[in-house]
C-alpha cells in the first residue's frame, strides 16, 4: 500500500509541477481560404487574394498552466485530493481487512465496487477537468503572416499565447 501512495503522490506532483507555459510551435493544420479582391497593378483586371492559415493548439503543460491561474483552480484541486484520500481509505480499508472499515460495507460488493468508482473517477475529473476543457478547446487558426512573424523575432509563438491570454481568447482561460 505505501508503493500505491508514494506512486500517486509522484503522479500528483508531476501533473501539479508541469505548469510551463511554453508553446511547442507546431503546425497542426494548414488551410487556405478565398481573400478579397486586389488590383496589383494599375490598369489591369484584379487578381483574386488567397490567405493561408495555420492551426495551433496549447501544450498540457500550457493547459495546466492556464488552469493554475483560475480563480476557482483551487477548489477543484482541494476536491480531487478530498475524492483522492476518500479512495485510498476505501481501498487501504477493504485491502487490509482493518477492524476499523464498516463491514456492511465490506460484504455488499457492488456497492463497495461502485464507491471505489465513483470516488476515483470524481478525484481524476476535478483534476483534470480545467486542463482538458482549455487542451481540448483552444485550436487555433493564424494567419500565416502572423505565424511567421512570431517565428522570426521570437522563434516560439509564444507572442501569439500571450495576445489571446490579454484579449481573454482562450477558451476556459485564467479569466
Amino acid at each position: 500500500m505505501k508503493q500505491l501512495s508514494v506512486i500517486i503522490v509522484f503522479i500528483y506532483a508531476m501533473f501539479m509541477s508541469s505548469c510551463s507555459n511554453k508553446p511547442d510551435n507546431i503546425i497542426h493544420t494548414t488551410k487556405t481560404e478565398q481573400g478579397n479582391w486586389v488590383v496589383e497593378t494599375p490598369g489591369q483586371n484584379p487578381v483574386m487574394k488567397y490567405d493561408t492559415y495555420y492551426q495551433i493548439s496549447p501544450t498540457w503543460s500550457q493547459a495546466n498552466y492556464y488552469a493554475s491561474k483560475r480563480a476557482d483552480h483551487i477548489l477543484y484541486m482541494v476536491l480531487g485530493s478530498l475524492f483522492l484520500l476518500i479512495f485510498i481509505i476505501l481501498f487501504y480499508g477493504r485491502s487490509s481487512d482493518a477492524s476499523w472499515f464498516p463491514k456492511n460495507l465490506y460484504d455488499n460488493n457492488i456497492l463497495f465496487n461502485a464507491l471505489l468508482f465513483i470516488t476515483l473517477v470524481s478525484s481524476i475529473s476535478f483534476f483534470t477537468s480545467h486542463q482538458s476543457a482549455i487542451k481540448w478547446n483552444n485550436d487555433k487558426w493564424i494567419k500565416k503572416e502572423v505565424y511567421d512573424k512570431a517565428i522570426k523575432e521570437t522563434g516560439s509563438t509564444q507572442p501569439i499565447w500571450d495576445s489571446l491570454e490579454t484579449n481573454k481568447l482562450i477558451v476556459d482561460g485564467p479569466y
